[in-house]
C-alpha cells in the first residue's frame, strides 16, 4: 500500500515512479479500450490497495458519464457490467468532477450531500478526470468503507495513470475512425479518399486513382493534384463542392473537413446525366426562346397588318354600320394583340430574357398621365377612378419607370374592367428606410366583382380566372401572373386582399434611390412638324405592311420609298439620299440586322438612321440591332403617334 507514514520522501517518489511505469506498461500492452479500462480497475485494487474501482467514460452521443469497467467488492470478478451507471456532468461527485476537470478527495462522504449511494456506504472517496487536450472524456472512481483513506500522492499516482490512459484511448478511437474510413472507401465504387491539408493521400479507393488524378511514386500515393487547391480552399473558407468533367463521364465532387482540420475526407457521385439534362435543358430553352421569337413575328405581323389597316379605315368617311364593324374588328384585334403580348411577355419573365433600365424620374408626374389615360376608360363604363398621390409629389425617384407601369397600368386596368358600379381609387405613400433609399407603396382599390376567399391564393397562378366572364371583359389570365414576376424583378412585393361581390385592393410595394431632378430628362419642349419632304426608305417583305407604313408617312407628309428587301435596300441606299430608314429585321435570305451591317460596312456611305422595325419582343433582337448600327428599335404594331415621335426627334436632329 501506498503510504506517507514512515516512509521518506525519496522512497515515496521512487514508489510513485514504479507505479506509473507498471501501469503504463500494463496500458500500452492492452489490445482495446475495454482492456485499459478493466486493467485500471484491476491494477488499482491490486497494487494501490483500493477496495473498489469505477471507470467512467462520455458517451459522446448523450455527452453523459457512462459506466464502462468496475472492479472490487462492488461487483464481480469478471469483467462485464449487467447495468452501467449513467450520470450528467456536475451530477455526484463523479459529475462534479468531470465538470470542474479536477480531482477530488472526500475524507467523509457523508457530510458531503453530492455522494450518492448505489449498493453500500462508503465513507471515502477519490475520482481524478481523465483529459486529453483540455477536455474530459472520463473519470476514474474509488470508494473505501474507512474515513480519510485517500490521500494527495495516491491522487498523484492516479493522474498520471488518468493521462496516459486518455493518449491511450485517444489512440484507439483514432484507429477504428481509421479503419473505419478505409473499409468505407474500399467498399465504395465511387472515388473515396482521406488527404491532408498538404495533399498527402491518407486512404483511397481504386475508382479514385483514374478520376481525381491520384499521383503515385514507387507505388505509393503521394498527391491528388485535381483536389490540391479545393482542400487548401477548405482548410481556409470551409467545406467546397466541384465539378470533374473527362470526355464522356461528369463527377461532383464534394470537399469535407473534421474537426480540427487537419485532413479532409473527399467523395466524388457521378452525375454525367444530371449535367447531360442540364445542357439538354439550356438547348430545349434556346430552341424555345427561338421558337417564340419566330412565332412573334409571325402573329404580330398580320395583327400589325389588322390594327393599323383599322386606324386608316378611320380615316375614311363610313356609314354607321361600317364604323360598328370597324369597332368590333378592332376591339378583337386588339383583345388578340393583348394575349399574344401578354403571353410573349410572360415567357420573357420565365427565361430571365429580361433587363431593369434604371433611370430618373419624377414619380408623381409619371403616376398622373397613367391616370389621366385610365380616366376615360372609367368614364365610358360610367365609375369613377379616384386618386390620392400628394404623398410622392415632387419626388424623383431612380427606378424603371417602364415595369413601373407596366405594373399599375395591369393593376389599374383589372380594376377598372372587374368593377361595373362604383369606382377604383389609387393611393400611394412613401417612407424613408434606413440606408437612405425609400419605400413607395401604391394601393389600388376597387367596389367591384372581388375574388372567392377560396381562391386568393391562386390569383397570381398562370391563366388562373376566377370569373366566369374573364374573356367577355377581355382578361388574358396573364396579367396578375406578369404583374407578381415584374414586382420580384423589381425587389418589390405585390400582394391582394378581397372580398367576393364588395371589391378587392391589391398593393405593391417596392424601394427604390432619391435621386435630384437633374438626373431626369424633360422632354416636354413642343416640336414643329419636321417630317414635311423628309425622304423615308421602308423595307419589308410584307406588302401589307409597306401600304400600312408609308400611308402613314405620306398623312404625315413625308416621301416614303418602298423595298421589299435587303438586297433592294442596299441598292436605293447606293442610289439615293434619304433622311430615315426604316428596317424590318426578318425578312428572307438577308434580313434586316445583316442588311444594316452591311451598309455601314462601307465606310463611304453616308450615315443615315436606321431604325428597326420587328414582332419579335425578346431582348437579345434589340441588342443585335443595336450592335449591328440601327439607332432605335420599335415593336410591331407600332402606335402610329409613337412612331411619328421617334422620327421627328430623328429629323430634328439633322440640319437642313
Amino acid at each position: 500500500m501506498l503510504d506517507s507514514k514512515g516512509i521518506s520522501k525519496q522512497q515515496q517518489l521512487e514508489t510513485h515512479i514504479q507505479l506509473i511505469e507498471y501501469f503504463t506498461q500494463s496500458i500500452y500492452r492492452s489490445n482495446s479500450i475495454e482492456d485499459i479500462l478493466w486493467d485500471i480497475c484491476n491494477n488499482c485494487v491490486q497494487k494501490l490497495n483500493f477496495v473498489d474501482c469505477v471507470v467512467y467514460l462520455v458517451d459522446k452521443k448523450s455527452n453523459d458519464l457512462v459506466q464502462r469497467a468496475a472492479f472490487g467488492e462492488k461487483v464481480a470478478v469478471e469483467p462485464a457490467l449487467k447495468d452501467p451507471i449513467r450520470m450528467r456532468f456536475g451530477q455526484g461527485i463523479v459529475g462534479s468532477v468531470a465538470e470542474k476537470g479536477e480531482f477530488e478527495i472526500i475524507p467523509d462522504t457523508s457530510s458531503d450531500e453530492r455522494y450518492i449511494v448505489d449498493d453500500g456506504v462508503r465513507l471515502s472517496e477519490l475520482a481524478v478526470p481523465i483529459i486529453f487536450e483540455n477536455k474530459v472524456i472520463g473519470v476514474i472512481d474509488s470508494e473505501h468503507p474507512e474515513k480519510d483513506f485517500f490521500n494527495s500522492c495516491q491522487a498523484r499516482v492516479l493522474t498520471n495513470i488518468a493521462a496516459i490512459c486518455a493518449h491511450k484511448i485517444a489512440w484507439f478511437e483514432s484507429k477504428q475512425q481509421n479503419e473505419i474510413a478505409i473499409n468505407f472507401h474500399q467498399a465504395n465504387p465511387n472515388p473515396a479518399l482521406r488527404i491532408n491539408v498538404m495533399g498527402d493521400v491518407l486512404d483511397y479507393n481504386a475508382a479514385s486513382l483514374e478520376i481525381l488524378n491520384v499521383m503515385k511514386w514507387d507505388g505509393k500515393v503521394i498527391r491528388c493534384l485535381n483536389c490540391l487547391k479545393s482542400i487548401r480552399d477548405v482548410v481556409h473558407y470551409g467545406n467546397r463542392v466541384f465539378f470533374l468533367e473527362s470526355e464522356s463521364t461528369s463527377w461532383k465532387v464534394f470537399c469535407e473537413s473534421v474537426e480540427n482540420k487537419s485532413y479532409v475526407y473527399i467523395f466524388a457521385t457521378e452525375v454525367t446525366e444530371l449535367i447531360q439534362a442540364r445542357k439538354d435543358a439550356e438547348a430545349a430553352r434556346i430552341e424555345k426562346a427561338k421558337f417564340l421569337s419566330s412565332m412573334s413575328h409571325e402573329i404580330r405581323t398580320p395583327l400589325h397588318a389588322i390594327i393599323s389597316l383599322t386606324d386608316l379605315l378611320n380615316s375614311t368617311l363610313l356609314n354607321k354600320k361600317q364604323e360598328e364593324y370597324l369597332e368590333m374588328l378592332k376591339f378583337s384585334g386588339k383583345n388578340l394583340l393583348a394575349l399574344v403580348n401578354d403571353i410573349l411577355e410572360f415567357e420573357r419573365l420565365e427565361l430571365s430574357a429580361i433587363e431593369i433600365d434604371e433611370m430618373g424620374f419624377q414619380l408623381d408626374s409619371t403616376l398622373q398621365m397613367l391616370i389621366d389615360s385610365f380616366k376615360i376608360l372609367a368614364e365610358e363604363k360610367g365609375i369613377y377612378l379616384e386618386s390620392n398621390i400628394h404623398a410622392i409629389s415632387n419626388f424623383f425617384i431612380r427606378s424603371d419607370e417602364q415595369k413601373l407601369t407596366q405594373i399599375l397600368t395591369n393593376l389599374l386596368g383589372n380594376a377598372i374592367k372587374f368593377t361595373d358600379r362604383g369606382g377604383v381609387r389609387l393611393d400611394a405613400e412613401i417612407e424613408p428606410n434606413e440606408d437612405g433609399s425609400v419605400r413607395i407603396t401604391f394601393a389600388i382599390t376597387d367596389s367591384g366583382v372581388g375574388i372567392p376567399a377560396s381562391q386568393i391564393s391562386e390569383i397570381f397562378e398562370v391563366f388562373k380566372m376566377v370569373h366566369a366572364d374573364s374573356r367577355k371583359r377581355g382578361g388574358t389570365g396573364l396579367g396578375l401572373a406578369i404583374c407578381k414576376r415584374l414586382s420580384e424583378y423589381l425587389g418589390g412585393q405585390l400582394s391582394v386582399e378581397s372580398t367576393e361581390g364588395k371589391g378587392s385592393k391589391f398593393t405593391f410595394s417596392f424601394d427604390a434611390e432619391l435621386v435630384s431632378p437633374n438626373c431626369t430628362v424633360d422632354e416636354t419642349t413642343e416640336q414643329k412638324n419636321q417630317l414635311i419632304n423628309k425622304k423615308v426608305l421602308v423595307v419589308d417583305d410584307n406588302k401589307v405592311n409597306l401600304i400600312v407604313a408609308c400611308t402613314f408617312l405620306r398623312q404625315w407628309g413625308a416621301i416614303p420609298t418602298e423595298a421589299d428587301s435587303g438586297f433592294a435596300a442596299l441598292e436605293l441606299l447606293e442610289k439615293n439620299q434619304f433622311d430615315v430608314v426604316l428596317m424590318d429585321i426578318q425578312m428572307p435570305r438577308m434580313d434586316g440586322i445583316e442588311t444594316t451591317q452591311k451598309y455601314f460596312s462601307n465606310p463611304d456611305n453616308p450615315i443615315v438612321p436606321i431604325v428597326g422595325l420587328t414582332a419579335d419582343v425578346f431582348a437579345n433582337t434589340r441588342e443585335a440591332a443595336l450592335a449591328a448600327g440601327m439607332i432605335d428599335l420599335i415593336t410591331k404594331p407600332f402606335n402610329p403617334r409613337s412612331l411619328e415621335a421617334t422620327l421627328l426627334n430623328l429629323v430634328g436632329d439633322q440640319k437642313e
